[in-house]
Formats: C-alpha cells, structure tokens, sequence
C-alpha cells in the first residue's frame, strides 16, 4: 500500500500502482520518454512531489493490449533492479 492505495512490487520494488483513479508505472528512461509523448503524466502522489522513474497513464492507454503492454515494460524494468531490502 502506498497513502493507502494498492500497488504491487517485485524483488521489493514497487512497479505499478493505483492512486486515486489514476494507474501509475515504474518505467526506465526511454519508455518513460515514449509514455509522455503518448499522454502519460509524472506521478505526484503528493503536489510538488515527483516520483523519479513514475508516470501516470492516460486513459488512452487504460485498456486491453495497451495497458497489459505497459504493465510488461514496468514489470520487467524494475525486475532488473537490485533487490530492496525490506524495513525492520
């Protein structure tokens, strides 16, 4: 849970998450690139807060293939990350 919305992690990295009606990924710098030129936004969970690496989708890519293929980029980027230790 992140502010009380669900998101899922890998390897203890989250990856995707929901917050508020927004869907928000974890994507590498090019298909971070490439999702901003499709309509994809940073991702504030707090205002003047940018999480590095986050964007929220847009609706246009909310959808079927779209969002399973931008779920695979997220997935698969913060897979090659090193693990994150959990907090004690």
């Amino acid at each position: 849970m992140l502010f009380g919305a669900p998101c899922w992690f890998i390897r203890g990295n989250m990856f995707a998450g929901v917050f508020g009606e927004d869907i928000f990924l974890r994507l590498g710098e090019t298909d971070l690139v490439d999702a901003k030129s499709l309509g994809a936004k940073p991702f504030q969970p707090v205002m003047g807060r940018v999480m590095k690496e986050y964007a929220t989708l847009p609706p246009a890519l909310l959808e079927g293939k779209p969002l399973a293929a931008w779920l695979e980029k997220s997935y698969s980027y913060t897979s090659s990350l090193p693990i994150k230790a959990g907090k004690k």
